[in-house]
């Protein structure tokens, strides 16, 4: 994998993570599983800093297939919210969010282990506000998360074909098919 390596730098990682108001409770697990996801997510996070120095824009496919993100935007939302990482309830791996959603004032953010590929989910504040949390971890770069305007949202979803030819590319171990059915939109 990826940081078998020992490459640290960090391209423009010069904030540090913040405490969410309200702090997150923890993740409560949802009765699916996610394997292919999962590993997915794990290679890109043992490549994290390979991604984010040489290719901060490579596209991950959204809910919506007009929205473009960047990787480093969702890698730089995992490494510095708080509330978009965290420990599974079910083996205590990391989990990460894949999908923010909401309204006004309610609103919620799910994720997958990359261990066990468990689905998780935590409550949280209305739509602005998980707007706002995303746009304060990838302030100071030029990466963003595309939301969704109404319903309000963003969601990993689709073929991560231009992402998993650069895990590859890396000497990622674990890669899935990129045309996996698993990555078909739900």
């Amino acid at each position: 994998m990826c940081e078998r390596d020992g490459f640290v730098q960090r391209k423009g990682s010069t904030m540090s993570s913040f405490r969410s108001d309200p702090l997150p409770g923890p993740w409560k697990p949802v009765r699916r599983q996610r394997e292919v996801e999962a590993r997915l997510l794990a290679a890109m996070l043992a490549c994290r800093d390979h991604l984010v120095h040489w290719y901060p824009r490579v596209l991950v496919p959204a809910l919506d297939p007009h929205v473009r993100t960047p990787v480093a935007a969702l890698l730089l939302v995992w490494e510095r919210w708080d509330f978009a990482s965290g420990p599974c309830p079910r083996c205590d791996g990391r989990a990460v969010a894949t999908c923010f959603g909401g309204v006004m004032s309610i609103g919620s953010v799910s994720g997958c282990c990359t261990a066990c590929g468990g689905v998780v989910t935590r409550d949280g504040g209305g739509m602005s506000w998980v707007k706002h949390c995303c746009d304060k971890a990838t302030a100071g770069t030029p990466y963003r998360i595309p939301f969704r305007q109404f319903p309000g949202g963003w969601a990993l979803r689709g073929e991560p074909r231009d992402l998993v030819a650069v895990l590859h590319e890396l000497g990622a171990s674990g890669v899935p098919n990129a045309r996996s059915r698993a990555f078909r939109r739900r």
